[in-house]
């Protein structure tokens, strides 16, 4: 799903504005799963309640890992927010969730209350984790979200100016991740994990999150995960 004008002058003339894409159901996809790009001074757009499971089913050696994500938004000029919450992401060959591309000042992603399981099977050093934040990501914030068994990072941010405004991270659950709970590469990040009550919970192995079902053997399919439904937040949130 390619969500965008789809023209050379994209960044010059965009006009997508004001889309709920919700209730799909996307399986085995080529390269990405769902993309939305483009976004101009618009503040009412929402993702949810989408199941994606498994990218990159066919070999595509001249695309790059970047490509091959479950949800991504990208491109934002001016005041534009986009909320992406209780969505399914598994197995992706790259980044389960990925934004990139905050043009706008004052625009921003909300993530939460996704369950993000089993991605990055590519392994890619920039791209296979659970979310991930690039190029002129700023103001994004990801909260309440269960992020499980990534193959790289929980949280990661790549090619990102670190004196960008920060990206949040609060309140995900982050289990049994390859690399690391939350990283970013050869010190271009911008991510700020909140403190105390609002900190995320790590745990090496997922059972101790005491989730209603689990089995580690990688097949997702009959695993229960919970967590506190939350709701979109006010336009400003400062979290320390």
């Amino acid at each position: 799903m390619y969500l965008s004008q789809n023209e050379a002058l994209t960044r010059d003339n965009p006009y997508v504005d004001s889309f709920s894409i919700h209730d799909n159901l996307i399986i085995d996809s080529g390269v990405y799963a769902m993309t939305y790009k483009s976004i101009h001074n618009s503040q009412n757009n929402y993702i949810y309640n989408n199941t994606i499971k498994k990218t990159k089913v066919v070999s595509r050696p001249d695309l790059g890992g970047y490509f091959f994500k479950g949800i991504s938004v990208h491109e934002l000029y001016n005041n534009s927010k986009v909320y992406v919450y209780n969505n399914w992401i598994e197995k992706t060959y790259a980044s389960g969730i990925q934004v990139s591309y905050n043009y706008g000042v004052n625009s921003a992603v909300y993530i939460y209350d996704n369950t993000i399981v089993g991605c990055g099977t590519g392994n890619d050093p920039k791209f296979g984790n659970g979310i991930t934040f690039m190029v002129n990501s700023r103001n994004n914030q990801a909260y309440d979200n269960i992020i499980i068994q990534p193959k790289r990072y929980g949280i990661f941010t790549t090619q990102n100016n670190k004196s960008t405004p920060n990206n949040i991270m609060m309140r995900n659950k982050i289990g049994d991740a390859g690399i690391g709970e939350w990283g970013h590469y050869y010190n271009t990040g911008n991510l700020e994990e909140a403190k105390g009550a609002n900190a995320n919970i790590y745990h090496a192995d997922v059972a101790d999150f005491g989730f209603k079902a689990w089995s580690d053997d990688g097949d997702y399919s009959n695993d229960v995960f919970s967590s506190n439904k939350s709701t979109p937040p006010p336009k400003k949130l400062h979290i320390k």
